[in-house]
């Protein structure tokens, strides 16, 4: 029996490109946008304790997304200025 060449994978880099920065940026606006609408609407917007529970976790979870692109957003740049 012939022996079989195992192929190695080339885990490749990632390129921060501009597109990907901008998608990121455009995202965080979007949910940190949602986040600040949502607690707007549960601190002055309902007085009944259903929707202003909604809305606290609505802001709360929308909150740690927009966090979350932040986070994304701020390593694409650092990526893109040590590529140059």
């Amino acid at each position: 029996m012939a022996k079989k060449k195992r192929v190695s994978q080339v885990r490749g880099k990632i390129a921060a490109s501009q597109r990907k920065v901008r998608i990121a940026l455009i995202n965080l606006v979007v949910f940190a946008a949602l986040a600040l609408f949502s607690y707007v609407l549960y601190k002055g917007g309902f007085t009944d304790p259903t929707l202003m529970d909604f809305f606290w976790m609505a802001s709360l979870v929308l909150g740690f997304i927009a966090i979350a692109f932040l986070i994304v957003y701020i390593l694409l740049k650092i990526m893109s200025a040590i590529k140059r």
